[in-house]
């Protein structure tokens, strides 16, 4: 859970992909009064973008998904935060191979 996310923030991850394949990427977020933008990199290559709504509060939170391809072995998640104003809850990969496949995170 982040809050308070601001213009110009990010964060990092190291993830490790089992298998290469399309993966669904989920985030979970809220805002009380603008609309932010969260772009998702893998060793500096976009992957998706996500336009955060007004959800009507810090706590209301809406989950927004995409299909991205993530390739195996260790990698660098980034999320960029170029517009802020909403608070993350939560991110996951669900992996269209088998279900346990999905990506490991850590900080």
């Amino acid at each position: 859970n982040i809050g308070y996310l601001d213009s110009g923030d990010y964060t990092e991850y190291n993830i490790d992909v089992n298998l290469s394949g399309q993966y669904t990427f989920s985030a979970r977020a809220a805002s009380d009064w603008s609309t932010g933008q969260m772009d998702v990199k893998v060793d500096g290559s976009l992957l998706a973008t996500f336009s955060i709504p007004d959800t009507g509060g810090w706590q209301s939170f809406t989950t927004m998904s995409t299909t991205v391809y993530l390739a195996a072995g260790k990698q660098r998640l980034v999320l960029d935060f170029p517009h802020g104003g909403f608070n993350l809850n939560w991110i996951s990969f669900e992996s269209f191979n088998v279900p346990t496949d999905s990506p490991t995170l850590s900080p």
